[in-house]
């Protein structure tokens, strides 16, 4: 399965390194797994990553971060779409609206 994740930062916080371990289980389970994030960080060299929403078709978009599920939800209206909730605030932690 071809799985598009995101999270806004790929530093050593909560949700980057959650990202990192979900990836690692992702691809050891045989998935083609890419990571959008519009940002540099010290985990950007330890998982594949992209800083641009163009991917081919993925089969499903687990998204995180309120700013980066609104561009791939933009992007790929059709796909399967999970939005990983990991706080309330700030606000780039709650769920988009749509």
């Amino acid at each position: 399965m071809r799985i598009l994740m995101s999270t806004y930062t790929l530093d050593r916080s909560g949700v980057p390194v959650y990202t990192k371990t979900l990836v690692r289980a992702l691809q050891q389970l045989g998935h083609e797994v890419m990571v959008y994030c519009p940002n540099d960080g010290p985990l950007s060299r330890e998982m594949p990553v992209t800083k641009t929403p163009d991917w081919p078709t993925p089969d499903v978009v687990v998204a995180q971060h309120h700013f980066c599920a609104e561009i791939l939800r933009e992007k790929y209206p059709q796909i399967p779409f999970l939005f990983s909730v990991h706080g309330v605030v700030p606000k780039g932690e709650q769920p988009p609206l749509h």
